[in-house]
Formats: C-alpha cells, sequence, structure tokens
C-alpha cells in the first residue's frame, strides 16, 4: 500500500480494506495510522536484520563484509521495494519525531555497520593501515545511501549488478 498509495494514505482502514480485514480487529493492533507504520518500518528494519543473520561468520573478511552490504543494500527487485518504502520514511521523519527517533537509531547502527567494516579491512591488511577510519566511514556511507536511494528512485537505472560493482570497485580503492 505505502508503494502504491504512499505513506500518507496507509491509513488503518485503508490497510484494513486492503487486507479484506475489519477496522476494528486492525484497530485491536495498532489503534493509530502511525502506529501502523512504524510497524511497517521495523518489519523492513526485521527483514534485513534476518538477511544479515544469513551472512556466514566464517567467510573472509571481505567476502563478509560484501555479503553484509548485498544484505543492507536494495540489489533484488524485493529490497528496492522495501528501500522505496525506507525512503519514504526517511522523509517523513523530517517533521515527525516518532519517526525521526526510529530513523536516527537506523542510521546510528548502518553508520557503526560500516566503521565496523572499514576497522576490519584495516585490521585483515585489506585497507591502507593509514586509511583515516571516520574519513572513510563517511565516504562509504555517502556512496551506500547514494546508491540506495538511486536504486530506490530510479530502479530501472541502478540495478543490482552495477550497485555491487560501484561498491567493490569503492573497497578496491583502500587497498594498500
Amino acid at each position: 500500500m505505502i508503494l502504491r498509495a504512499g505513506l500518507a494514505k496507509a491509513s488503518v482502514r485503508a490497510v484494513a480494506e486492503e487486507a479484506g480485514l475489519s477496522v476494528g480487529s486492525l484497530r485491536h493492533y495498532f489503534s493509530e495510522q502511525r502506529e501502523l507504520q512504524i510497524y511497517a518500518f521495523e518489519l523492513i528494519n526485521e527483514r534485513a536484520a534476518q538477511r544479515l543473520a544469513a551472512v556466514a561468520g566464517d567467510l573472509p573478511v571481505r567476502d563478509r563484509i560484501e555479503q553484509t552490504m548485498w544484505a543492507l543494500l536494495p540489489v533484488t527487485p524485493a529490497q528496492v521495494e522495501e528501500q522505496q518504502i525506507a525512503l519514504a520514511f526517511l522523509v517523513e521523519s523530517r517533521t515527525d519525531p516518532a519517526l525521526a527517533e526510529i530513523v536516527a537509531q537506523d542510521r546510528a547502527a548502518a553508520v557503526d555497520l560500516t566503521r565496523g567494516a572499514i576497522l576490519a579491512l584495516r585490521e585483515a591488511g585489506l585497507a591502507d593501515p593509514a586509511v583515516d577510519v571516520e574519513t572513510a566511514t563517511v565516504e562509504l556511507r555517502a556512496l551506500l545511501d547514494g546508491l540506495a536511494h538511486a536504486a530506490a528512485l530510479h530502479p530501472a537505472d541502478m540495478p543490482g549488478h552495477l550497485i555491487r560493482a560501484a561498491v567493490r570497485s569503492w573497497l578496491d580503492g583502500l587497498a594498500p
């Protein structure tokens, strides 16, 4: 519903109608529209967490980092749709404190994960020891965010293989 009609139209009533449920049964779980919308955002994060959990911890460092990124970036049609919904939440969070808090937590986790990837590459000798971790974190986050937003807004122009190629190229640039 959010993809088709937008976040503002994803009301309890509209979702109940689309799902073939009574409004009362849906209101049992979500008393207001914002609760339902937050649930949708949390569901996207839960799906991403499941994909992250499936990344094998025994992979070589570079492979593990790439697999982690593919779990989070919109490299499949389903992930593109998730990113499109997440982008709607990101925009709405600018004026909604409840959403802003959730988006800020999500952002902080993404920055921490990115910083951890840079550190792991450096510790494994796959990144120049002189690389400034904070600068590299900002650069990589900007790249990942830009690719994700481009894929959400223009999926035909930003297929998964191009996202993967761009990320791999950037990571290759860290090599000593």
